[in-house]
């Protein structure tokens, strides 16, 4: 068994060997190479890199946001097919259920601006993009009985959002990105919508 735990987990639960001290887990290298065990300095656990980069987008920062998310992303599959570790580099656990709260909202929540009142059968969008994204899309995003899907695209002097609701009854508000104004709204059907929006002229972007 003692291939398949971290070391560090037992100090945690308090159930290390008697000849096991914290002096030999805690070290002060900077570096990973040839490491074979935990260290605090140079570790990058993924909760707290997903709560910089949902900070990042709540001071406007998306571009900021993207690369906490990238560099993140680099562990993915890394151990486990679909997982990303509890800390980079390969440290703890190789699956952690918290990584989705690292993505779900820096992207569902900021980038794409989903902020829903399912009890009102209401949703507002208010999108966040970073600069590098040309388009970007969304799709089946659960919301009460509903489903909402969002397709992004980026253009010379503005952007467009399309937005379809699977229930046409729900009251759907589209906000401008901080610097954009509205240009026109067309009804697709009655299950979209789609908005053009232009940099505003009192921007000074």
């Amino acid at each position: 068994m003692k291939r398949f735990y971290a070391i560090i987990a037992l100090l945690i639960v308090g159930c290390q060997s008697e000849d096991f001290s914290l002096k030999d887990v805690i070290t002060t290298t900077t570096s990973f190479k040839g490491s074979k065990i935990f260290s605090y300095t140079g570790a990058v656990m993924t909760l707290p890199t997903g709560v910089a980069a949902v900070a990042e987008n709540n001071y406007g920062n998306p571009d900021w946001a993207l690369d906490y998310l990238t560099r993140m992303g680099r562990s993915f599959s890394f151990a486990l097919p679909g997982s990303i570790y509890e800390v980079s580099p390969d440290y703890g656990m190789f699956a952690q259920a918290w990584n989705i709260y690292s993505y779900a909202v820096p992207v569902v929540r900021q980038f794409f601006g989903i902020s829903p009142e399912a009890a009102e059968q209401s949703v507002l969008i208010k999108p966040l993009m970073p600069s590098s994204w040309d388009f970007a899309e969304l799709k089946n995003v659960r919301i009460g009985s509903n489903e909402i899907s969002l397709f992004y695209k980026k253009s010379k002097d503005g952007y467009s959002i399309e937005v379809a609701s699977k229930e046409p009854n729900w009251n759907i508000a589209v906000q401008p990105q901080n610097g954009y104004e509205l240009l026109e709204t067309q009804q697709a059907d009655t299950e979209k919508m789609l908005f053009t929006y232009q940099k505003s002229s009192t921007s000074n972007e």
